[in-house]
């Protein structure tokens, strides 16, 4: 029996629906709405190794027009605080982006409208609690408006940002360290003659502090390109890698990631006279080499905007965004690349085949599966939240969407996956008796399938389990038990979260006993395990007639082990052969001689004591380490026993 389902099944459930291949339910879901009951729009995501969950983006305030707000929750939803920040201008002031230190300190950045200024930077750093620690702005050189796309940190608590600084001379690219107490180190500006104010540049740290700066540039007036700038610890320049597309176009980036040995992947989109826009994916290694490009053009040759990027850990690349299908509106489309960039599958999205479908953000888990999330609608509709899971082969394993309670405009624009598998999902939201709100979900998987369960029988009565546990999700497993494989499954336990060994007992001798376990949580349960199985021993020594004939020989592990004064040996014969059990010392002296005689075929156990003078020789045993050896035929093998007085 599948515990999964397997069957496309449509749910309802109060605001969201689910189409199940695979389990998934929403934890939680949490809107925010600010002091006014105005526009809030939640920007960015992040979740820390607690599962606290951290959202950002601008919220309107009391006379204040847009403020920062950033909102933190814990794993179970509950809100721990919630922070603005309103700029000295009292204008609008709008948080891009955001991460977490290893303490647990919060920092956000984005744009701010200064006193006498235009737009600044403005980088926010909060303790734990929410606390302010302090805030560090940023006005460029001619005092025209700067945005802050991106933030870093690297493991000295040292801060980096980048975003557009705009002037009357240039516009730049303006990316700034900070120190951990908020203190500016150094600027950078990399100069392009034209930047639109909609582009976004992103920054990334590597292993060894070196910085990678990647965005939209114009350097030599050959409209934007795509520019990746290494800069070092110090803020020296090391390499500007660029790529120009095949006609006179403009390159924009829309994301770019960074691997652990420094490969920088860069994807966006870019214009060709035969193809209007194409998704375009470059690779370029820690010197700034081009390794690759791929594009990809959807049939039709119509537009196609690729949104975000991400990488599994084994070099595989993922991109995603909206290019429309034939027959269809536009389309999620998200595409795999191996690590030389060639392409291993795409798939597309498509709500209905009247619907606009739009995808923004793109995570991947430790197995390799790949999240996206965006907003679709129908023409004469709201949006919605949608959300997807594929598998690494691109097998689609769920997807969602949420309608928020006002029936109206609901859109995604990030998603974070922590370690365990579940993932959080940001946007904006209008409620029943509200503007827009930040709407942030948690969803929970239903566990992976254990792996490689196996069963030994240790005495008469016992049979230990052993299994290996593929998530760390669940809340526990179930052990179920059977005495022909097929039918009359028994659930006998269950065993708590992390737990990866059970012990059988009171079993009845010389029987088989099969097994399966299954993980379980909220969301549902997994696959089951494969099914293992061993038979008890003969209480009484030879078996014959009841058992099933062995197909192997094998030499049980004796048991108890360490044990004193005595143990038992078991062990199996395929066939009628003379056989030899005997114990040897460390230094391979023979201590005692078991078994040495013709044995038909069967199971076998026999007990090794140290008392009563069964040690050969007389000899007196000490506490430690001995072996036990058996020979049958060809078939030898040897197995440590340990003595404990």
């Amino acid at each position: 029996m599948n515990r999964m389902k397997t069957t496309l099944t449509a749910l309802v459930i109060l605001l969201y629906n689910i189409i199940v291949y695979s389990q998934v339910n929403v934890e939680w879901i949490q809107m925010f709405n600010g002091i006014v009951n105005a526009a809030d729009r939640a920007n960015s995501v992040t979740v820390d190794v607690l599962g606290n969950v951290y959202v950002t983006g601008q919220s309107v305030g009391d006379g204040t027009n847009y403020d920062y707000a950033t909102v933190k929750y814990n794993s179970a939803g509950i809100q721990q605080w919630a922070v603005r920040y309103n700029g000295p201008g009292n204008r609008i002031d709008k948080s891009n982006s955001i991460v977490v230190d290893d303490s647990g300190n919060v920092y956000v950045t984005g744009s701010s409208r200064g006193n006498g200024t235009l737009d600044d930077y403005a980088t926010i750093k909060y303790n734990t609690l929410g606390v302010e620690q302090w805030v560090a702005r940023y006005n460029g050189p001619e005092s025209y408006d700067d945005f802050a796309t991106s933030i870093a940190i690297d493991g000295f608590s040292n801060v980096y940002v980048t975003g557009i600084s705009l002037g009357l001379s240039s516009d730049a690219c303006a990316t700034i360290k900070y120190n951990s107490e908020g203190a500016q180190q150094w600027v950078k500006r990399y100069n392009s003659q034209k930047i639109n104010t909609e582009i976004k540049y992103f920054i990334s740290i590597d292993n060894s502090g070196y910085i990678y700066v990647t965005g939209s540039i114009d350097d030599s007036g050959n409209l934007l390109d795509y520019a990746t700038i290494k800069y070092n610890s110090s803020g020296t320049q090391q390499w500007v890698a660029k790529y120009n597309g095949p006609e006179r176009y403009s390159d924009i980036v829309t994301a770019h990631v960074l691997d652990d040995s420094a490969n920088v992947y860069v994807t966006g989109y870019s214009r060709s006279i035969f193809t209007d826009y194409d998704y375009a994916t470059v690779k370029f290694n820690s010197s700034g080499i081009q390794q690759w490009v791929s594009r990809y053009n959807s049939p039709g040759s119509n537009n196609d905007f690729a949104a975000s990027i991400a990488l599994d850990g084994l070099g595989n690349v993922f991109v995603t965004g909206s290019s429309p299908g034939p027959g269809t509106k536009s389309d999620y489309t998200t595409i795999k690349y191996n690590l030389t960039g060639v392409q291993q599958w795409i798939q597309k999205y498509d709500r209905s085949a009247n619907s606009y479908d739009y995808a923004n953000s793109l995570a991947t888990d430790g197995s390799g599966n790949v999240y996206v999330t965006g907003y679709s609608f129908i023409s004469g509709t709201s949006d919605d939240y949608a959300t997807i899971k594929y598998n690494p082969s691109g097998v689609l394993q769920w997807f969602q969407t949420y309608n928020g309670s006002g029936n109206k405009e609901d859109q995604a624009n990030s998603i974070a996956v922590d370690s365990t598998g579940n993932v959080y999902v940001t946007g904006l939201s209008i409620g029943s008796v509200s503007n827009y709100d930040y709407a942030t979900i948690k969803y929970i998987q239903s566990p992976n399938t254990p792996n490689d369960l196996s069963a030994t029988a240790v005495s008469a009565s016992t049979i230990e389990l052993v299994w290996i546990e593929t998530s760390k999700n669940e809340i526990g497993f179930k052990v179920e038990r059977s005495t022909n494989a097929d039918t009359n499954w028994l659930s006998i336990d269950s065993v708590a979260q992390n737990i990866v060994t059970y012990t059988d007992t009171n079993l009845s001798g010389n029987k088989v006993y099969y097994y399966r376990i299954y993980a379980y949580n909220t969301a549902g349960n997994s696959d089951y395990s494969n099914v293992a199985l061993d038979t008890t021993f003969n209480p009484v020594g030879i078996i014959l007639g009841e058992g099933p004939i062995p197909a192997n020989y094998s030499l049980n592990q004796n048991y108890p082990n360490p044990f004193n004064p005595s143990t038992k040996i078991s062990w199996r014969s395929p066939v009628s052969s003379y056989v030899s059990l005997k114990v040897f010392d460390v230094l391979g002296n023979e201590i005692a001689t078991l078994v040495d005689e013709y044995k038909p075929v069967g199971n076998y156990e026999v007990e090794f004591s140290t008392k009563g003078g069964q040690a050969a020789g007389s000899h007196q045993l000490s506490s430690g380490v001995y072996y036990y050896q058996l020979k049958a035929g060809e078939f030898v093998q040897t197995k440590k026993l340990i003595l404990m007085k």
